[in-house]
């Protein structure tokens, strides 16, 4: 899938550009300049729900991001007319800066980077330091099947008591319009494009207990990069403040021949050996890529045999394979002599699909990667249940190696609400095994389901399953599950 900045995406498969674009927007829809369609993200259970998400301007200058869905029949065509609000965000000072990648990370949510509100040092609202804005942010939602979101209460400023905006996750950056989760460890990666005189690239590594990246302050307008910006213009002075987040890599203008940098991705790719672990970046003005390892950015270095005119962006497909984006139209791919295969493939209409109904114990979509020793996870159930009849929240868990897993599943009853934590369950599976697993409702959840589900409340539980295999690595999955009567 390749998203065009003119509202389309087009679909590629096996090198050739297919005739019908998989999606196109144009009601509400404004693009120029750097303004556009910026990224969409497939839901992590995209394969049942069919759901993915696509973050744009709109016809005020404002960043929305929408729910669509792929057509039932094709698996190359969105859904005629299907299109749900998520979230808006104003953004009327300045035509530039709109930020725009829209990412899942490893726990499931939605991450989406937004700029400071354009125009030169963050004038005159300054966005970015504001924690009650949403500009200049790393946002963290969980979008509701449907449309709307909710904002997971373990984002730093969830809840009341304190004047930061629910949804804020990281502050302090200018236009981090490319980011990027780490595959096997979960680091977070950020290209920030500089004001003056630094590009540089944030690296914030997973932590134990909480995802990476949580409540950090990355300096800007403060600072840009490692050097004082206020008051203005950017100097030689150090960044003067305390507890801030310093890039982990700077490219200094004019020397560094760098002046828009683009965040890419630690290389996964079994197939691409000499670049195994390393970050992946690069810019619009510089002719080649360069790669670093994360946490030892002193072995920054050029990849003379991989130039790229006008780079704009990275993508990485289902098994970790690498691309990148040319303004004028040019997708390629990086390899190098033994390219490596990718199994993964969206599976046909019919084929895998849980059947619709009750019934919880439909099939699973092909495992996919399997084959070469990945640890894959799967979650099947009914998409609509009678979990007060039942008891609880009905699923199927299966792992394609040897697992130990657990399960959960939260439960929103109104937007300002904080999510209802469901019953637990885990076990150990074999390879290619499976269990049913029950997620009990409480007493006091089951009297609130039953008292919104009278008044006609829409009630959606999202399911949750991480497993462990043999060599350590988390795998996880996600299902949205709506209650009913």
């Amino acid at each position: 899938m390749v998203v065009e900045q003119g509202g389309a995406v087009q679909v590629v498969r096996d090198g050739r550009q297919l005739g019908t674009p998989f999606l196109t927007l144009t009601d509400g829809f404004l693009g120029g300049g750097e303004r556009g369609l910026l990224s969409i993200a497939f839901a992590p259970d995209y394969e049942t729900s069919r759901l993915l998400y696509a973050y744009y301007t709109d016809a005020e200058g404002d960043i929305r991001v929408d729910e669509l869905r792929r057509a039932a029949g094709s698996r190359d065509q969105v859904e005629p007319g299907y299109r749900r609000p998520v979230i808006e965000i104003s953004h009327r000072e300045a035509a530039n800066h709109n930020g725009g990648q829209l990412q899942f990370g490893p726990d499931g949510y939605l991450y989406l980077a937004t700029g400071d509100g354009g125009n030169g040092y963050d004038e005159p609202v300054r966005d970015a330091r504001d924690v009650s804005s949403l500009l200049g942010k790393l946002l963290r939602i969980d979008p509701a099947p449907g449309g709307g979101y909710t904002a997971p209460a373990d984002n730093p400023y969830a809840g009341a008591g304190d004047a930061g905006a629910d949804e804020v996750w990281s502050y302090g950056l200018r236009n981090p319009f490319r980011f990027s989760f780490d595959r096997q460890t979960g680091d977070l990666l950020i290209g920030d494009v500089g004001q003056s005189k630094v590009e540089e690239i944030d690296h914030a590594p997973a932590a134990a207990g909480a995802g990476a990246g949580r409540g950090l302050d990355f300096g800007w307008d403060e600072c840009e990069g490692s050097f004082q910006a206020e008051p203005k213009p950017t100097g030689t002075a150090a960044c003067p403040l305390a507890g801030d987040t310093p890039p982990v890599l700077e490219k200094l203008r004019p020397d560094s021949g760098f002046c828009s940098v683009t965040g890419g991705y630690v290389v996964r790719d079994p197939g691409l050996q000499e670049l195994d672990g390393r970050y992946v970046y690069g810019d619009l003005c510089y002719s080649s890529l360069r790669s670093f390892t994360p946490g030892a950015p002193g072995d920054d270095r050029r990849e003379a045999a991989l130039g790229v005119s006008r780079l704009v962006s990275f993508g990485e497909d289902a098994c970790g394979r690498l691309y990148t984006v040319e303004i004028g139209g040019t997708v390629s791919r990086v390899e190098d002599s033994t390219p490596s295969g990718c199994p993964a493939r969206v599976p046909e209409p019919g084929a895998g699909f849980p059947p619709p109904g009750d019934e919880p114990d439909g099939g699973f979509p092909p495992l996919g990667s399997e084959t070469d020793g990945t640890l894959v996870v799967r979650l099947a159930g009914a998409r609509r249940q009678r979990a007060l009849r039942r008891g609880g929240v009905l699923l199927r868990v299966r792992c394609s190696r040897a697992c130990g897993f657990r399960a959960l599943a939260k439960l929103s009853l109104r937007r300002d609400d904080r999510p209802r934590r469901l019953g637990q369950a885990g076990r150990r599976l074999p390879a290619a095994g499976s269990a049913r697993v029950k997620l009990k409702l409480s007493h006091v959840s089951r009297r609130a389901v039953r008292r919104a589900l009278k008044r006609g409340r829409r009630l959606t539980a999202t399911v949750f399953v991480r497993a462990r295999g043999g060599d350590g690595r988390l795998r996880s999955a996600r299902l949205a599950v709506r209650l009913v009567r």
